[in-house]
């Protein structure tokens, strides 16, 4: 698969003038033969119409004709045959290869889960924009799209966030050692996000898109917007009946200078996926995962704010399973290898790592255990986790990990949360994560911590309203600065803080929606984010059910709030502190879907603000994406 431009007005003009005659002239011809039968059968007399006439003259134009019009309509039916077997390709489902790393169960408000519908409408761009919805996390956004994104939760700094892709760890290679960056990733790649939530750590796994369907399903995607920025998306997805699947996928991503004086980006993502469910109980599945990005520094002026990236990251796994049963519950067991590299930059990095994964499901009881292999950095990772849901009321779960880095340091930590539903939709909840951490295993000179975090929280669920309130105490932590914004070269250690996060939302009609979160942290004095941030959203949405019942349309109008209070950033080369201003910043989405085919507007800045999410580096004053999406079967 392959994603292409519009072909240029001459060649339209010339393929469509002749499809435009030869439908003409299908037209024409079908329409005479019609007339013709019809006056043939009008003109013939009933009585003798069923009486084979032996004498007969020899075959004549009007038989002609009607041998004609029994070809045409055995046309007709071939394409009616061809219509019903795709409806029925359409609404075949077929069984796929199981995920892997799939979380097991555990308290109610420990994860936030986002599936391809709420991807889709969500307006994130990014994943690191999707992860800003996360109460507590900053997002240092240098600029926008194109740019790094690196979050920041609860003031733990690169180490803060942790990525997995179908269950396989993705680790940080390339240029920035210490963290990955979130904008990096193609949201049309994936059908499903689950961010694992802890006190002072956040866990994102990425599921890749798979087709249960026997009919191939396609997207496509092209968005514009200010200053040339350009989008292309494509993909091509494929089940057979024999077990064997493919993926491929296209994200292109061109975003010229926006702020700045020189900040041009250009990014190529390519997928592909190929897969053999051998039999209800195992499956093999490939994947190669690509990533060029060409992001030139950001300059202001003769001063460099951010440093540029530029090569080309791979991603190749292999996995192997046996399970027991096909429908997720049972015993199971996965293999993994992986090799993941990096070329460009005057840096040449590669790093292979394998795998077994034992787990079991059940309905109320999940668990795991896993242990990797690398070949740099990290070389042993074992991890055991599980979760319990004896009773409706009652939920829990908990992890425990050993990490053996270079250098002699080690990781080890135990997790546990506690989850109880009661009467009247409230529930309550707690965790905690006890041991010690190495933040960036890649930084020989970077100690192992130790950490002690506690969280409760209380929530009220109803239809038409959810509210939480959450309470956490982290222990004192020096963060990891993020490598790409080298005018900020270090972030203050943190004494022991208490954190308040509050979030929910309200549906007070069918179609208007209110959403916020406000993170603060009540005690410590934290750098590397804001110490008051907010985050609100109005949204209508409404599919006109009794103009077109329907369903097939609908609009979304959506407008996003973000405020934060002022605050210190990090220090510079000297130890001084970096100032972060506060700021207020509006954003509107609009999208209409038809059908399968969605038409969207995304609008930020709206305010003007000359400020930005890191000093220096400003926002763009309406800035704006205007695209569509269209999903298909067959």
């Amino acid at each position: 698969m392959s994603v292409r431009g519009s072909l240029p007005n001459s060649c339209l003009d010339v393929r469509g003038s002749g499809l435009n005659r030869r439908l003409g002239r299908a037209r024409w011809n079908g329409l005479t033969a019609a007339l013709v039968a019809a006056v043939v059968v009008l003109s013939a007399r009933p009585a003798k119409a069923q009486v084979q006439d032996t004498t007969a003259a020899p075959v004549s134009a009007a038989d002609s004709i009607r041998a004609d019009s029994i070809a045409a309509d055995s046309a007709r039916a071939a394409e009616t045959a061809q219509y019903i077997a795709a409806t029925d390709e359409e609404s075949t489902v077929l069984p796929v290869v199981s995920r892997l790393g799939e979380a097991p169960p555990g308290p109610a408000g420990s994860r936030l889960v986002f599936d391809r519908d709420s991807l889709d409408w969500s307006g994130a761009e990014t994943v690191g924009d999707l992860l800003s919805r996360v109460p507590g996390l900053y997002l240092w956004r240098g600029g926008w799209l194109g740019r790094p994104e690196l979050p920041n939760f609860e003031g733990r700094g690169a180490g803060s966030v942790s990525y997995e892709i179908d269950g396989v760890p993705y680790l940080p290679v390339g240029p920035d050692s210490t963290a990955v960056d979130p904008a990096l990733f193609s949201l049309s790649f994936l059908e499903r996000v689950e961010v694992d939530r802890w006190p002072g750590h956040l866990r994102v796994r990425l599921y890749t898109t798979r087709q249960d369907r026997l009919a191939p399903h396609s997207r496509i995607g092209f968005a514009k917007g200010t200053n040339g920025m350009a989008r292309y998306q494509a993909i091509l997805e494929r089940q057979f009946t024999s077990g064997f699947g493919y993926a491929l996928a296209a994200d292109y991503l061109n975003a010229p200078t926006l702020s700045g004086t020189n900040s041009n980006y250009r990014n190529t993502q390519i997928r592909v996926q190929g897969s053999w469910r051998i039999s209800p109980h195992a499956g093999v599945v490939v994947q190669s995962l690509s990533n060029h990005p060409r992001r030139e520094a950001f300059l202001s002026g003769a001063d460099t704010l951010e440093l540029p990236e530029k090569g080309r990251r791979s991603d190749l796994t292999l996995r192997g399973y046996l399970q027991k049963r096909d429908d997720g519950l049972g015993p199971r067991a996965d293999l993994i290898v992986s090799r993941s590299s990096w070329e460009g930059g005057g840096i040449s990095q590669q790093i292979t790592q394998a795998g077994v994964v034992g787990a079991v499901r059940t309905p109320t009881l999940g668990a795991q255990l896993q242990g990797f292999y690398r070949s740099d950095r990290t070389p042993l990772d074992l991890r055991a986790n599980g979760g319990w849901t004896p009773v409706g009321i009652f939920s829990m779960d908990v992890e425990g990990a050993f990490q053996h880095h270079d250098g002699g340091r080690s990781s080890r930590w135990v997790a546990g949360r506690l989850g109880l539903r009661l009467p009247a939709g409230l529930r309550i909840g707690g965790s905690a994560r006890v041991g010690k951490v190495v933040s960036a295993p890649a930084l020989l000179d970077q100690p192992a911590q130790s950490i002690t975090d506690l969280s409760a929280h209380a929530g009220l669920e109803f239809r038409q309203l959810g509210v939480d309130a959450a309470l956490s105490r982290t222990s004192a932590f020096a963060p990891v600065a993020f490598q790409p914004f080298n005018r900020i070269p270090a972030i203050s250690a943190s004494p022991q803080t208490n954190w308040l996060t509050l979030s929910g939302h309200l549906s007070p009609l069918n179609w208007l929606s209110l959403s916020a979160s406000y993170a603060d942290p009540t005690s410590g004095s934290i750098a590397g984010l804001p110490p008051k941030h907010l985050l609100a959203t109005a949204a209508i949405r409404s599919r006109f059910l009794r103009t077109f019942p329907s369903g097939t349309l609908e609009l979304k109008l959506q407008g996003t709030l973000e405020n934060w209070s002022d605050g210190i950033i990090g220090t510079d080369g000297t130890g001084a502190p970096i100032a972060l201003p506060a700021a207020t910043f509006f954003r509107t989405l609009i999208q209409l879907r038809l059908g399968n085919l969605v038409f969207y507007v995304d609008q930020i800045n709206l305010s003007r603000s000359l400020k930005g999410y890191v000093p220096g580096v400003a926002i763009p004053s309406l800035g704006n994406s205007i695209g569509f999406r269209w999903d298909f079967l067959n």
